[in-house]
C-alpha cells in the first residue's frame, strides 16, 4: 500500500494543505521543532485507523474550521481509494470513494488494511525516538527479553504480558506463600470451620439455661415481698425520726410565748418603714458630706496653684531655650550617625586589615602607595613563575616517562635477544625447508599431469568415436543418395550429392584425426623423473612449524632493528630535556631577582606567596579607598563635635539664667527635660486653676440641692415615731424588736404545729402538745436494725438477679442470634471464592502456557529468518563490531556474536549499540510482514542518537528498504542531500 495523495481540511496547525506523494516511494519531512511534522504525522494516523472524540478534539483547527481530510492511497493491485474522515460526520468514521464511483465505510478499510489496526501498524510501520527513550529507562536484566520481544511482534508488550501474569499468578498462589489470595482463603476456610463446630457447641446448652432461669425467677419473687414489708416499716419509722426536731422545736416554741405582754402598740411593719425612710435618708447625708469635703478641698487646691504659678518673663525664657535644644538635637544625631559610621569603617578596616596577615596596620594603609603599574608587574611575576614551574613539572614528568619507555624498551629487547635462534639453525631450517617444497611441487604436478592424461584419453576415445560415428554416417548417405540416383530418372543429380556427401564425411574424418594428433604431445608432456625420487622426510605440521619458526626470527630481527632505533631517539630526547630544563632554570633565577626588588619596594610581601600578589593587590586598593573614606568622616565628625559643643554652652547659661537657685548644672538631656517639665507644669497648674474655680461653683449649687431633698423624709419619721409613743430613734427600735420577735414565734408555731398534724396521728399529736418527751436512741437502734435487714434482702435480689439477667441475655443471643447460620454460609461462601480464585488461577496459568507454546512455535518457524534479517542490518549499523544476532538455546535469551566468536548478552551492550539493535529487530520483522502486509513506514526522529558513520549507514539501509516499501521520514535533521540517497527516488518536502 502507498500513500499517493494528502489533502488536510484542518487539523492542528494544518489548514486547507494539499501534499502530491504520487511517484516517490521515500519522503522526507524535514522541518524544525514545532513545525507540524508529529500533526502530520497523527493525521495520517487518523486518516487511516480513526481517533476517538477526545483524541480528536486535541487537533481542532486553532483559526476555527472543520477538523479532517482526505488521504488517496494504491493498494499492491494497482488499484486506488480516497479515506474521507471528518469530526462532525459519522462519528468521525470513515467514507472510502472507490475508482469506480462506489462509497465504501470502516469495515470495508478494514478488510483493505489486511486487518491491521492502529496498535499493530505503530508496533511494526512506524518508530519513533519515544520507543528508544522507554529502551534507556529499563532495567540492564530486563532489556534482552524487552529486544527478543520486539523481534517476536514489533512491541514490548509481550514481555510486560508475561511479567504481569506471572505477577498475577503470585498474587493468587504460592505453595509456601501466606500474603496471595488462594493461600489466605485456604487459612481462613480452616478457622471458619472451627467457628461453624464452636457456634454447635453453644446451641447445645439452651435447654439448661432455661431451666435454671425459672428456678431464679421464684427465688427473687419471695425476696421481694419480704423486701416490701421492711420498706413500709422503716419509712414510718424515718418520719418519726425525721421530724423528732420539730417536735422539740414546737415545744420551745409555746414555752417562749408565754413570757411575752398580751398587747404592744407598734404602727404597722413600723420597722420595715423605718428603714425605708432611713434607706432613703443615708444616701443623701452622704451625698451631702461628701459635697462640703469636696468644696473645702477645691478651696485649699484653688489657694496653693495660685501660689505655684511661674510669672511670664520666666515662661518666656524656658520656651526660648526649647526651641534652641532641637538644633542641639540635630546636630547631636548627626554627630552619632557619623561616629557610628566612623568606628563601623574603623572597624572594618581593621578586621580587613588583619584578615590579609600582613605587618601592616590603619595608619601603614593610610600613607601606603601603590603605582599604578604595580598590579601588571605583580600579575607578570605570578603568571611567569607558575609557567616555570609548569615546565619543570612537565619536563620532569615526560623525563620521568623517557626513563619508563627506556626501560620498557630495553626488557623487551632483552626478551628478543633470549628468543633469537643461531645463524646456523636458521640457515638449516630454511635448506630444509626448500627441499621440502620441492618435492611437494614435483607430486603436485605428477598427480595433476596423470589426472590430464586420464581426462585426455577419454577425451581422444569419445572423439574418435565420433569421429567414425560420423564418417559412417556420411558414407551411409552418399551410399543411399547413389542408389536411390540408380532407381530415379535423375541420376546425376544423385550421384552428386552422394559424392559430395562422401567428400564431407572424409574431410570430418580427416579434420578431427589432425586435431587430435596436434593435442595429442600437449596432453601427453613427460617429466623429468629424477625429480621425484627423494620422497618426504617430515609431516605437513612439522612443516609448518620449521615456517613458523623462520618467519618468528625474521619479525624479531625486525623488531631489534626497530627497538634500537626507538632507544637512539629516546637518547636524543633526554638531552634535549637536559638543555631545557637549564633554561628554565635561568628564567627561575631571573624571576627571583625581579621578586626581590619587590620585597625591597614592599617590605610586607615576605609573608605572601607570589601566587598570591595581585589578588592582595585588589585588597589593597580597597583598603586604601576605605581608608580615604574614613579620613573624611573623622574630619565630618570634629566639625559637628565643635557645633554641639557651641549648642550646650547657649542651653547651660540659659538654665543657670532661669534656675538660679540651683548650683549645680546638670547635662543637656537634664536641662530639657527639666525646662520641658517645668513648662508643662506650670501649664497644667493654669489649667488645673480654672478647672477648680468651676468646680467650686457646681458644688455649692449640687450641696443646696441635697439639703432640700431630706426635709420630706424627716417629717414622716417624727409620724412613726409619735405612733409607737416614743420619742426617739432608740426607743423606737427596741420597741419595734420586740413586736417582731412575738409576730416570729407565733409564726413558727403555727408552722410547726401543721406540719406535725399532716404527719402524725391525733394521739401523738396531743401528747407533744402537753409537752411529754420522745426518746430519739431508741428510735435510732431500731432504724439500724430494719435497714441491715433490708440491705441483706437488697443484695441477695441484686445477686439473682444479675444471674438472672445474664442467662436472659445468654438464652436472648441465642434465640436471636444467627450466628450458626452466618458462620455457615460464611464458610460456604468462602468454598465458593476459593473455587471462583483458583479457576481465575487456572486461566492465568494456562494463559501462560498458552504463550509460552506460542512463542516457542514463532522461535521454531519464524524467528530464525528474523534474527537473519536483524544480523544483516546489525552488523552494517555497527561498522562489522557484531556480526551475528542468535539465541542462547539453553535459556532462550538474545546474544550478539563479534568477529571473534565471542558472545555478549545485551545487558553487557552499550546504550547505543542497544538503540541500534533494537531497529535492526524492527527492520528485520518488517520484512517478514511484508510478505502479507505492504503498509507505509512511518520514521519519526528515531536516530537522533546516531553518530554520523550510524546515520550514513541508516540512511542506506531506509533508501534500499524504499524500493520496496513506501517510507515517510519525520526529521529535523538536513539529511535529504547525503550521497547514498542522491540516486534514489527520493522527494524531500520541507515544512
Amino acid at each position: 500500500m502507498k500513500i499517493k495523495q494528502i489533502n488536510i481540511f484542518g487539523f492542528g496547525k494544518w489548514e486547507n494543505k494539499q501534499f502530491d506523494l504520487s511517484s516517490q516511494s521515500l519522503v522526507i519531512v524535514s522541518g524544525n521543532n514545532e513545525a507540524g511534522k508529529s500533526t502530520l504525522k497523527q493525521f495520517l494516523l487518523f486518516m487511516l485507523f480513526g481517533m476517538s472524540p477526545k483524541e480528536r478534539r486535541l487537533f481542532l483547527p486553532k483559526k476555527g474550521g472543520k477538523l479532517g481530510g482526505r488521504l488517496t492511497v494504491e493498494t499492491d493491485d494497482g488499484s486506488t481509494f480516497t479515506i474521507e474522515r471528518l469530526h462532525d460526520r459519522n462519528k468521525g468514521e470513515a467514507s472510502c470513494y472507490t475508482s469506480d464511483g462506489n462509497v465504501q465505510g470502516e469495515d470495508w478499510l478494514t478488510k483493505q488494511l489486511a486487518g491491521v489496526n492502529r496498535e499493530t501498524f505503530l508496533d511494526i510501520f512506524a518508530f519513533d525516538t519515544t520507543v528508544l527513550q522507554k529502551l534507556h529507562q529499563i532495567k540492564q536484566q530486563d532489556i534482552g527479553e524487552i529486544l527478543l520481544g520486539v523481534g517476536m511482534a514489533g512491541t514490548d508488550q509481550l514481555y510486560w504480558t508475561e511479567k504481569w501474569l506471572d505477577q498475577q499468578l503470585n498474587q493468587y498462589f504460592k505453595p509456601q506463600g501466606k500474603k496471595p489470595k488462594i493461600n489466605q482463603l485456604l487459612e481462613s476456610l480452616s478457622h471458619q470451620a472451627e467457628e461453624v463446630t464452636k457456634r454447635e457447641a453453644e446451641t447445645r446448652d439452651y435447654l439448661e439455661k432455661q431451666q435454671a432461669k425459672q428456678r431464679l425467677q421464684q427465688e427473687i419473687a419471695e425476696h421481694q415481698n419480704k423486701q416490701s414489708l421492711l420498706n413500709k416499716q422503716l419509712q414510718n419509722l424515718k418520719q418519726k425520726i425525721h421530724y423528732l426536731d420539730t417536735i422539740a422545736a414546737f415545744q420551745q416554741v409555746n414555752q417562749e410565748l408565754a413570757t411575752f405582754p398580751d398587747e404592744i402598740s407598734f404602727p404597722e411593719q413600723g420597722l420595715t418603714r423605718y428603714d425605708q425612710l432611713q434607706q432613703s435618708l443615708y444616701p443623701l447625708h452622704s451625698e451631702a458630706t461628701v459635697f462640703e469635703r469636696k468644696l473645702e478641698k477645691e478651696k485649699q487646691q484653688n489657694k496653693q496653684l495660685s501660689e505655684n504659678m511661674l510669672s511670664d518673663g520666666v515662661v518666656e525664657e524656658i520656651e526660648a531655650t526649647l526651641e534652641g535644644f532641637n538644633g542641639w538635637k540635630d546636630i547631636t544625631n548627626q554627630l552619632q550617625y557619623k561616629q557610628k559610621d566612623k568606628n563601623e569603617l574603623e572597624q572594618q578596616l581593621i578586621y580587613d586589615i588583619n584578615q590579609l596577615n600582613l605587618d601592616l596596620n590603619l595608619s601603614d594603609i593610610q600613607y601606603l602607595s601603590l603605582p599604578f603599574a604595580t598590579e601588571d608587574t605583580w600579575i607578570q611575576l605570578k603568571e611567569e613563575k607558575q609557567a616555570i614551574n609548569q615546565s619543570l613539572i612537565n619536563i620532569d614528568k615526560e623525563g620521568q616517562l623517557i626513563k619508563e619507555q627506556a626501560r620498557y624498551l630495553q626488557q623487551e629487547q632483552d626478551e628478543l635477544e633470549r628468543r633469537v635462534l643461531k645463524t646456523e639453525r636458521v640457515d638449516q631450517l630454511k635448506h630444509d625447508v626448500e627441499n621440502e617444497e620441492k618435492i611437494i611441487q614435483y607430486q603436485t604436478q605428477t598427480y595433476l599431469n596423470n589426472q590430464q592424461q586420464e581426462e585426455w584419453y577419454q577425451f581422444k576415445k569419445k572423439k574418435q568415436n565420433q569421429t567414425k560415428w560420423l564418417t559412417i554416417l556420411g558414407l551411409s548417405l552418399a551410399f543411399v543418395a547413389m542408389v536411390i540416383g540408380l532407381l530415379l530418372d535423375r541420376q546425376l543429380t544423385w550421384f552428386i550429392v552422394g559424392l559430395g556427401m562422401t567428400a564431407v564425411a572424409l574431410i570430418v574424418f580427416l579434420i578431427n584425426r589432425s586435431s587430435i594428433k596436434s593435442m595429442e604431445p600437449i596432453f601427453m608432456r613427460s617429466y623429468d623423473l629424477n625429480q621425484g625420487k627423494n620422497k618426504r622426510t617430515v609431516t605437513d605440521e612439522t612443516l609448518g612449524e620449521w615456517k613458523q619458526v623462520i618467519e618468528e626470527q625474521v619479525r624479531i630481527k625486525r623488531k631489534q632493528e626497530a627497538l634500537a632505533n626507538q632507544l637512539r631517539d629516546l637518547n636524543l630526547q633526554q638531552l634535549k630535556q637536559e638543555e631545557t630544563k637549564q633554561f628554565h632554570l635561568q628564567r627561575q633565577e631571573r624571576l627571583n631577582q625581579k621578586v626581590q626588588v619587590q620585597l625591597i619596594q614592599f617590605p610586607f610581601l615576605h609573608d605572601v606567596s607570589l601566587e598570591h600578589w595581585p589578588k592582595l593587590y585588589h585588597y589593597l586598593i580597597q583598603a586604601i579607598d576605605q581608608t580615604k573614606k574614613y579620613t573624611k568622616l573623622l574630619n565630618v565628625v570634629e566639625e559637628l563635635g565643635q557645633m554641639q559643643n557651641d549648642y550646650a554652652a547657649r542651653i547651660r547659661q540659659s538654665y543657670t539664667t532661669i534656675f538660679t537657685e540651683d548650683k549645680t548644672v546638670p547635662s543637656i538631656e537634664a536641662i530639657q527635660i527639666k525646662l520641658k517639665d517645668t513648662l508643662d507644669q506650670h501649664k497644667l497648674f493654669f489649667q488645673q486653676l480654672e478647672q477648680s474655680k468651676d468646680t467650686i461653683k457646681q458644688l455649692e449649687e449640687q450641696l443646696a440641692e441635697v439639703y432640700a431633698k431630706m426635709i420630706p423624709y424627716q417629717n414622716q419619721i417624727r409620724l412613726l415615731w409619735e405612733k409607737a409613743n416614743v420619742s426617739d430613734e432608740e426607743a423606737f427600735l427596741a420597741k419595734g424588736e420586740l413586736k417582731q420577735a412575738y409576730e416570729l414565734l407565733y409564726n413558727q408555731m403555727k408552722s410547726y404545729r401543721k406540719t406535725l398534724e399532716a404527719v402524725l396521728t391525733g394521739e401523738d399529736m396531743s401528747n407533744i402538745i402537753k409537752g411529754e418527751p420522745i426518746t430519739k436512741s431508741e428510735l435510732q437502734a431500731t432504724l439500724e436494725n430494719m435497714e441491715h435487714a433490708l440491705l441483706t434482702a437488697n443484695d441477695k435480689i441484686k445477686t439473682k438477679q444479675q444471674q438472672l439477667a445474664d442467662i436472659n441475655v445468654t438464652m436472648e443471643n441465642l434465640e436471636n442470634s444467627h450466628a450458626l447460620m452466618d458462620e455457615k454460609h460464611r464458610f460456604h461462601q468462602m468454598k465458593s471464592e476459593l473455587r471462583h480464585q483458583a479457576k481465575q488461577w487456572t486461566m492465568y496459568q494456562l494463559a501462560r502456557v498458552k504463550m509460552k507454546q506460542t512463542k516457542q512455535l514463532y522461535f521454531q518457524n519464524y524467528l530464525p529468518t528474523v534474527l537473519s534479517h536483524t544480523s544483516s542490518y546489525f552488523k552494517r549499523l555497527t561498522n562489522g563490531h557484531y556480526h551475528r544476532v542468535l539465541i542462547n538455546e539453553e535459556n532462550g535469551t538474545l546474544l550478539v556474536e563479534d568477529p571473534q566468536g565471542l558472545r555478549y548478552t545485551i545487558a553487557e551492550l552499550s546504550q547505543g549499540t542497544k538503540d541500534q539493535l533494537y531497529v535492526s529487530l524492527r527492520i528485520g520483522l518488517s520484512i517478514l510482514i511484508q510478505r502479507n502486509h505492504t503498509m507505509p513506514f512511518l520514521v519519526d526522529d528515531a536516530f537522533v542518537h546516531f553518530d554520523k558513520n550510524r546515520i550514513e549507514a541508516m540512511v542506506t539501509i531506509i533508501g534500499e528498504l524504499s524500493e520496496t516499501h513506501q517510507i515517510i521520514w519525520f526529521t529535523k535533521e538536513k539529511i535529504g542531500s547525503m550521497p547514498s540517497l542522491r540516486k534514489k527516488n527520493l522527494h524531500l518536502l520541507e515544512i
